[in-house]
């Protein structure tokens, strides 16, 4: 399937992965012994494993911030690596150990104790809603169109309220996270927000569908500046050109400005680039 842009591909991957979590939650609701309570987890855990690793993708493509392959790859390989011990959790205890399953009365209860994946998987989530976080407060800082910042504070407010519901259960702070993961309603309310920034203000409209079928494939390195200087988007080329290029960078405008003040050139890695300014066309 070929999607408009990335960012249709990374949401519809969070979307599946939130469903296919809920429904391992629900299965593992009706289980009667431990086989059946371990493999729901598994299935849930076909979900589960990859949300926020798909919500990460989209907020950094979002907020158009650069991640370098190689930690694109290590992510990957984590994710791969989290759920195999998940698949393979009864011949080892590098996810859970200590397993006990038991019903109280019709309702199944799980108990265990983490192993090491298991911590490394937390970790990466924190990780994964802490970057996301401060990925969209850096965008918010520097967005001033009213409706982009309006789009940019609910994907926030889905980004809250999954992180909140996912800290309450990691800390088991209320007494029901001992019966109910909390997640089940967390990542599904998360959802809910996504598709209000997505329906109401445009989040997926067309405006990025133009970009990346206009401008993101021009061979050209394209960069555009608001009038304080500070930069507002720039293309594939661009980043290439410039590794260290992000949104409202320091000096690279202000070299670019020099060079085509002064209509001379600019070298980089070897190579001379003499920039060129664009009227746009309306």
């Amino acid at each position: 399937m070929k999607w408009k842009t990335i960012l249709h591909g990374y949401l519809f991957l969070n979307c599946i992965s939130t469903l296919i979590c809920s429904l391992g939650f629900v299965v593992a609701s009706q289980a009667k012994n431990e086989d059946a309570y371990i493999s729901a987890i598994q299935l849930s855990y076909a979900g589960r494993a990859f949300i926020g690793f798909a919500l990460f993708l989209f907020l950094v493509n979002l907020c158009h911030i650069y991640l370098p392959k190689w930690f694109s790859i290590f992510l990957v390989c984590s994710q791969a690596a989290i759920y195999g011990s998940i698949l393979t959790m009864k011949s080892h205890s590098l996810y859970y150990k200590n397993i006990q399953f038991s019903m109280d009365e019709s309702f199944p209860v799980f108990r265990h104790d983490n192993g090491i994946m298991h911590h490394y998987f937390t970790l990466l989530m924190i990780f994964y809603i802490t970057a996301g976080i401060g990925v969209l407060i850096y965008r918010l800082r520097h967005e001033k169109r009213k409706t982009a910042r309006k789009r940019l504070n609910m994907v926030m407010t889905a980004i809250i309220v999954e992180s909140a519901f996912y800290t309450i259960q990691i800390t088991g702070i209320l007494p029901i996270t001992k019966y109910m993961d909390l997640n089940i309603i967390g990542f599904p309310t998360s959802t809910i927000f996504m598709f209000i920034a997505i329906f109401k203000y445009n989040l997926l409209g067309t405006d990025e569908i133009i970009r990346e079928f206009m401008i993101d494939r021009l061979p050209e390195a394209i960069i555009a500046v608001n009038t304080e200087g500070m930069v507002e988007y720039f293309n594939e080329p661009a980043k290439r050109l410039y590794p260290d290029l992000s949104l409202s960078s320091g000096t690279i405008p202000d070299d670019i400005t020099d060079a085509l003040l002064s209509d001379s050139s600019i070298t980089i890695n070897n190579h001379i680039y003499t920039p060129r300014r664009k009227q746009p066309y309306i």
